[in-house]
């Protein structure tokens, strides 16, 4: 995702969500006439993540056979420190980053589960079968 990066480090407008953090640095070194080197280091970078990833989704298979149940304290280990800091440019207000965070798995765990059928948090509600819609 390097397209959104040339606007972040040139004008201080990121392209895309994911350039917002390259606006801090890329373009305080754009104002200092290194905006080359900026975008240089943004490249690198997202060729680093870009290749990591695509390694990453290549062992999945791999790592799903021998991956613990979801229900398991196992499986919550695993996957609470992804949610830890869902907001660490600001850092200020973390708890209510975190309050974000739970309400948001919250509320998008409503619904079918697509691996078993079996319906979550609808409390008998057919309505809530699809999940909560928000463009009604």
């Amino acid at each position: 995702m390097y397209g959104g990066t040339i606007t972040s480090v040139l004008l201080n407008v990121p392209g895309e969500s994911s350039s917002v953090v390259t606006c801090l640095d890329g373009y305080q070194m754009a104002r200092q006439g290194r905006a080359g080197p900026a975008l240089g280091i943004a490249a690198f970078g997202s060729f680093i993540a870009g290749t990591l990833a695509r390694l990453s989704f290549r062992s999945l298979p791999l790592l799903g056979r021998n991956r613990p149940p979801l229900w398991t304290p196992g499986a919550f280990r695993l996957d609470v420190p992804g949610h830890d800091d869902p907001d660490p440019v600001r850092q200020r207000l973390h708890s209510e980053g975190l309050a974000m965070a739970a309400a948001g798995i919250i509320i998008g765990s409503i619904g079918m589960d697509i691996v078993s059928g079996r319906a979550r948090f609808t409390f008998g509600i057919h309505e809530l079968m699809d999940g909560i819609g928000w463009s009604r």
